[in-house]
């Protein structure tokens, strides 16, 4: 394929194909997974090239895979290595700087028409309508989410989103509303860190006092491992920890474990001390059986007595989907914890259309509480701390909640004017907006003119892209005036054309092959580079294959010359391999991309021996035998170039010997006389280490013979005391 088109240029492409004999085949061509050609071919021995045209009129990457089917009958059709019967490769469709709009239902809106006042290209889209991935993404330049929520985009998109900023210099755009940042699930979530806003802090004030059960399933279905050494259990639990973390030491929390019995893990208590509870909670472990919902949800209620007090009291139970049991009097229990004011949200580990969905959904309802399915467990620790903000934060501030009828007003900050130019002064109020709280590295752009002085518009830089954050909803039912501003239009064409940036470095060349398993980067610079640029030496960045965000390679470059250099990786895995080379920074420029249809062990062998003639020559030349069968290996032996010796004769010399020593010993007491000699030495080295002088040889000797000898007479003695 050619390295790069122009949208909707047409341009060939041209498949080779290898056969070891003569014989018809089908070659079927798929574009980014859809058939666009089929031929019937009849190839002859060695390269057969076969020419195929096409157009695409969209920006991006566009994979191309060519699958060669045999179309003979009998020993003709029979291929030995069928593994390397595909092929794969991609273009890149060249079409200028683009955005993707991703709103709740795919309608442009204000914020379409606004970029169309300022000749934006841009596409959009609801969140279902793209999987998101690095080559559907490779076609823009930044993305837009217009109050569209976490769960709707899901955690792998949102890996896929900030890899895309961070890795491959995108740009990201969130604006506010009911479905945005820390009430539209965000908290927690893979594009949390690379917001200029926080979504959650330990000083806000706007909450109330809270009593927090959390109800976790430990059955059986739990001890299925999720990757990285963890088990569902184990994501379940660091999402109970996560939800006691944003509690204050003012509210209350338990923890309790269900299988076919309830088990109190966490009593009633104030989150004074999350770390320990956290740590209490992290041991759960599978126990095996099912969950009995009914009898957690009562234990439930028995920890909420100890806070009958407390304005906000909540249940979060999680379940599985498909095999929650003993449903028990739910309905009469829920309704008493209605009239109690305890609610009760459900995080289902499954989909809605699991076998206990419904009876969990009914649960949500009748508790007045959330409802969440999810089939990815890594995405739980979002979905715990999500509903435990949306229960206990009131993170989307709106006039009517907070007796402002003029709305929520603010002012442009100087700083504004390094996303570009912008002549007004205040925003326009609105009616309604999300609280978050500036980042540290962050520049405050818009703040609001109520008591929280909290960001309106923030931006910075995140890795190789930017991201930008307005917090005020930009097209919706709490737009305010915001909608009929007067500077609406400059407004978000400022925020676009920055999102867009400068685009990549145009004086470097970069080109890219194969070699083995390896793969081999030139970097070639402009001889007449500005000066800033030629003491840098740039960076050469390698994004593997991967469904979700994946850890980048930075190989080393070598100078190959005064403008040129080289890199190398290996490839260890099937895919698409992008590279990209970094100058400072921020500025970058894309490489080429290589695909890896197959594993190169199965790369035909063009011009040389096949394996088994190549084994058989090595057998030759080392004077060795053709072995098939393993069971024949030790049949007509080679004879030895070499003499043996046995060593049996010595072996047994060596064991006489050891044994008329053992008789020799035995008769003369050696073995006794020997141990006497060792407690003897024993007991010298005793009496050194505490203390006591040695003497002499001779003296010692001496002083043992004088204490040896008899008295001559017997020494007076006193007779013994009678006295009691």
């Amino acid at each position: 394929l050619p390295r790069d088109v122009a949208s909707s240029e047409p341009f060939q492409f041209s498949v080779l194909a290898y056969a070891d004999i003569a014989q018809p085949a089908v070659v079927v061509i798929r574009r980014n997974g859809v058939e666009i050609a089929s031929r019937q071919a009849d190839l002859s021995m060695g390269i057969n090239r076969l020419i195929f045209r096409d157009r695409i009129a969209e920006g991006g990457l566009h994979q191309y895979t060519a699958h060669l089917q045999p179309a003979g009958t009998g020993p003709v059709a029979a291929d030995p290595v069928p593994q390397n019967n595909q092929a794969a490769a991609v273009v890149r469709v060249k079409s200028g700087p683009r955005l993707l709009l991703v709103t709740h239902d795919g309608s442009a809106g204000n914020l379409g028409r606004a970029m169309e006042s300022g000749s934006i290209p841009f596409d959009a889209i609801s969140p279902n309508q793209s999987p998101m991935t690095l080559d559907a993404l490779e076609g823009y330049r930044a993305v837009i989410l217009e109050n569209v929520s976490a769960n709707s985009l899901g955690r792998v998109r949102m890996e896929r989103l900030r890899q895309f900023v961070e890795d491959l210099g995108g740009g990201l755009w969130m604006t506010g509303g009911r479905q945005s940042f820390g009430t539209g699930g965000y908290y927690k979530s893979p594009l949390d860190d690379i917001l200029p806003v926080a979504l959650h802090s330990v000083e806000e004030t706007r909450r109330t006092r809270s009593a927090i059960v959390v109800v976790l399933d430990r059955s059986g279905s739990m001890t299925a491992p999720v990757g990285g050494g963890k088990t569902k259990m184990d994501l379940a639990n660091l999402g109970t920890a996560e939800c006691v973390q944003m509690l204050s030491p003012e509210d209350m929390v338990s923890v309790i474990a269900v299988d076919s019995t309830p088990h109190v893990v966490q009593a009633m208590t104030p989150a004074a001390n999350p770390a320990a509870i956290g740590s209490r909670v992290l041991q759960i472990q599978s126990m095996g059986g099912g969950i009995f919902v009914y009898s957690g949800l009562v234990a439930a209620g028995r920890q909420l007595l100890a806070a009958e007090d407390y304005k906000t009291r909540h249940v979060i139970l999680f379940s599985d989907a498909a095999d929650s049991e003993e449903p028990g009097d739910y309905k009469n229990l829920l309704e008493r914890f209605s009239n109690a004011g305890i609610t009760v949200s459900v995080i289902g580990l499954g989909s809605e259309t699991d076998a206990d969905a419904e009876f969990l959904k009914d649960i949500a309802k009748r508790g007045n509480g959330n409802i969440e399915f999810t089939n990815d467990p890594l995405d739980l620790p979002r979905l715990f701390t999500q509903d435990t903000m949306s229960m206990t934060r009131n993170m989307f501030l709106t006039s009517t909640s907070e007796q402002r009828p003029q709305g929520f007003a603010g002012r442009i900050l100087p700083d504004v004017q390094l996303l570009g130019e912008i002549d007004a002064r205040q925003l326009p109020a609105v009616d309604g907006f999300n609280l978050t709280f500036l980042k540290p590295d962050a520049t405050l752009g818009i703040v609001s003119l109520d008591d929280n002085q909290a960001p309106m518009s923030a931006f910075w830089y995140r890795g190789l892209g930017r991201v930008a954050a307005v917090t005020v909803e930009m097209d919706g039912d709490y737009s305010g005036q915001l909608a009929t501003w007067d500077d609406y239009e400059s407004f978000v064409i400022t925020h676009a054309r920055w999102l867009l940036g400068d685009g990549p470095l145009d004086n470097v060349y970069v080109s890219l092959r194969q070699d083995g398993l390896d793969a081999v980067v030139e970097v070639e610079l402009e001889p007449d580079r500005p000066n800033e640029q030629r003491g840098i030496t740039p960076d050469l960045v390698i994004v593997p294959p991967g469904n979700e965000r994946t850890e980048i390679i930075r190989p080393e470059f070598i100078w190959t010359g005064p403008n040129t250099l080289e890199g190398r990786f290996r490839l260890g895995q099937q895919g698409t391999w992008r590279t990209l080379v970094k100058m400072g920074d921020r500025q970058f420029a894309q490489g080429p991309v290589l695909s890896l249809p197959y594993s190169p062990e199965y790369m035909p062998r063009e011009g040389l021996p096949g394996g088994h003639e190549t084994l058989e020559a090595m057998a030759e030349i080392s004077q060795g035998n053709e072995r098939i069968n393993l069971l024949e290996l030790y049949d007509d032996v080679p004879r030895l170039t070499y003499n043996l010796r046995s060593l049996v004769p010595w072996l047994c010399l060596t064991a006489l010997l050891l044994l008329m020593v053992e008789i020799a010993g035995r008769r003369w007491s050696w073995w006794e006389r020997l141990a006497a000699w060792r407690a003897g030495r024993v007991r010298e080295t005793a009496t050194v280490e505490h203390g006591e002088t040695t003497k002499p040889r001779r003296a010692r000797a001496a002083r043992k013979r004088k204490k040896e000898q008899v008295p001559l007479e017997p020494e007076a003695t006193t007779p013994p005391s009678t006295t009691a």
